[in-house]
């Protein structure tokens, strides 16, 4: 199932598997900013990357003893995500931890995620809750695709991201044999 929310000229559509962003519409002028998924090129479109982002060498790791399989980026991109609330210009929507997740990922969580359409924009955001007793590991991210060029006469390289507020970014190196 796909959730729709409005605001203005903005049209944004969610589905419920993976809590994934499909399509944000200007409709002043039907302009979709979301890539569309060709799967020739990527059959996604935004999708959630949790537990983590990236890889694990052999897509294995060990945890008080016991070896785990946990696949690039996680498992949220192709779970089914509750729909806690929904308004005309927001959606909530929630994944917990369960007997399938915890075969890969051994620990209670609740993530949720929610759209809000308003201004200009869309703002989306994550809240991971810690539901069990011992510590969460966990990194989150997210994995938008955009259609770009928007505009005729323009190339993929007249587009940028600006983020903000701005802040200084901390890279931690690993050290070890890592993919």
């Amino acid at each position: 199932m796909t959730v729709t929310i409005t605001a203005g000229h903005l049209q944004a559509k969610i589905a419920e598997k993976g809590a994934e962003l499909q399509s944000l519409v200007d409709t002043s002028n039907d302009l979709e900013y979301i890539w569309q998924a060709d799967p020739n090129h990527w059959g996604k479109h935004a999708p959630i990357l949790f537990p983590i982002v990236g890889a694990l060498k052999e897509d294995t790791y060990q945890h008080e003893g016991k070896s785990y399989h946990l696949p690039r980026h996680g498992f949220a991109r192709d779970m089914l995500f509750t729909v806690v609330e929904q308004r005309t210009d927001y959606a909530l929507f929630l994944l917990e931890s369960s007997t399938e997740t915890k075969a890969k990922y051994p620990f209670d969580f609740q993530l949720y995620v929610s759209y809000e359409l308003g201004g200009d924009g869309l703002v989306v955001k994550y809240q991971v809750k810690n539901s069990g007793q011992k510590e969460l590991y966990f990194s989150i991210g997210g994995h938008p695709a955009f259609n770009v060029p928007l505009e005729k006469g323009l190339t993929f390289e007249d587009y940028y991201l600006s983020f903000s507020p701005k802040k200084s970014r901390v890279k931690l190196p690993l050290k070890g044999n890592y993919i």
